[in-house]
């Protein structure tokens, strides 16, 4: 199993939890693990922040995503990956975004869609 979720959550995260950042930029006080192969390009997220964020939008972020990201690895790659960053742990892609639409909701749903349990962490 792994969970997504967000920095806010970080200190209500079980032990046997390791939290792994999946954000382009971590913030300061932030010391856990990342893998910045799961996220964003610098050049998608200014493409975001200056776009009107309207549904259609959100679907070219998709695409976007999923042809810059995902298409590089195969699912089972990416879940070895997570696990090799967590080791004996169950692990949790961390990013800021705390509800809405957010790139680690397209990875999650793109792991299930491939076989690999993927859930948001609800406490």
């Amino acid at each position: 199993m792994i969970y997504t979720s967000y920095f806010g959550k970080l200190k209500s995260l079980p032990s046997n939890f390791e939290p792994i950042c999946i954000s382009r930029w971590r913030p300061a006080w932030y010391k856990g693990k990342s893998c910045l192969t799961l996220a964003p390009s610098k050049e998608l997220l200014n493409w975001w922040k200056a776009c009107g964020q309207t549904k259609e939008d959100e679907r070219t972020y998709i695409e976007w995503y999923k042809n810059e990201v995902l298409s590089k690895y195969s699912a089972a790659a990416v879940y070895r990956i997570i696990k090799n960053l967590a080791p004996g742990k169950i692990p949790v892609l961390i990013c800021y975004e705390k509800s809405g639409f957010c790139h680690r909701h397209i990875l999650r749903k793109w792991l299930n869609e491939n076989n690999i349990r993927c859930e948001e962490w609800h406490e």
